[in-house]
């Protein structure tokens, strides 16, 4: 399947094979087809957190951390910024008992470098998400493409099961988690309207 991409005022073209076996030119606008030709990440190019690193229980970090709103954060930093501004003038000014000025200035780095990074992080697993999500439909297209054919095959050769049997067990564990997911919507509450506010 091709692709177009545009770069320094030139059409770029790049193709991947279709899973019908065929070569279509996708439309430049077509994000879903330019995005199936894109490089996945490699996990071994991810970096891996420290070893000391151990994931704290969830209901313990809500009980112990404060949190902040994320429409909050602005207004923290600026506050941290402003600490760390006042240097030693911060203790003159409030007194012995008062934090250190460098305390502020080195959370107000942390948190910059942190939320650069979630942010970072977040686009790469959004990336990786769609990807994985456009090579999973690939996926399902071709082995449909391919198990019309095997139907049609085994029909009159029954001895191919036998090298066939995984294609069949997909098509009977998807066929599950649709019956599966179908009951679930169906036994769910229905969603109360909201209430109008006078």
């Amino acid at each position: 399947m091709a692709t177009k991409s545009h770069k320094g005022g030139e059409h770029t073209t790049h193709t991947l094979e279709g899973t019908q076996g065929h070569h279509a030119e996708a439309s430049i606008d077509d994000q879903l087809a330019i995005h199936r030709g894109l490089p996945p990440t490699e996990a071994s190019d991810i970096p891996e957190p420290p070893d000391d690193f151990k994931p704290t229980e969830v209901l313990v970090r809500n009980r112990r951390l404060r949190r902040v709103a994320d429409k909050s954060r602005p207004q923290l930093l600026l506050a941290l910024n402003e600490a760390s501004a006042r240097g030693a003038d911060l203790a003159k000014d409030l007194g012995q008992y008062t934090p250190p000025a460098e305390n502020a200035a080195q959370l107000a780095r942390r948190i910059s470098s942190l939320s650069a990074g979630v942010s970072a992080a977040s686009r790469l697993l959004n990336y990786l998400e769609e990807l994985d999500e456009i090579a999973l439909s690939d996926a399902v297209l071709y082995l449909e493409s391919l198990n019309k054919e095997y139907e049609h095959a085994v029909s009159h050769k029954p001895s191919l099961a036998t090298n066939y049997e995984q294609l069949g067990r997909f098509f009977s564990s998807r066929g599950e988690a649709i019956s599966e997911g179908l009951a679930q919507a169906r036994s769910a509450p229905a969603t109360e309207p909201a209430k109008k506010i006078d």
